[in-house]
């Protein structure tokens, strides 16, 4: 980085460099991770997401993708919601139950329970 300023009745230039290699080599880490934890959840044949305690969805498998019907991630976790209907059967908003099931996971470690999803267009994907 360049930084113009005066000095003593004289213009000058600062200039400074940040060594990024520690970043790097931690974002090259992250890369080998994620590229890692993607293989074994396409080994997976179930659909499989990832979420932060955020309640974002930031990974899924590609089982996910084909149950959609969808071809890219991004898209996918950009519109997890839209795939499923308002309520579930139970009668509780998607998202509200979303929210619940994954404190609860996070929580206890685990939890069990019956979801509904849904295509693009709306259509219920029931179970085989």
């Amino acid at each position: 980085h360049l930084c113009a300023d005066t000095y003593q009745n004289d213009h000058v230039v600062a200039s400074y460099a940040r060594d990024l290699r520690s970043e790097l080599e931690v974002e090259q880490s992250n890369k080998k991770f994620r590229k890692r934890l993607l293989a074994l959840l396409d080994a997976t044949p179930l659909c499989l997401n990832l979420w932060n305690k955020k309640f974002e969805n930031v990974m899924c498998n590609e089982e996910a993708l084909k149950l959609f019907e969808l071809e890219d991630e991004r898209e996918y976790l950009a519109h997890f919601y839209a795939l499923s209907p308002e309520r579930q059967p139970d009668g509780q908003f998607s998202e509200a139950k979303a929210e619940a099931k994954i404190t609860e996971a996070m929580q206890r470690g685990r939890t069990r329970f019956r979801w509904l999803h849904c295509k693009q267009d709306g259509t219920p994907i029931l179970p085989r």
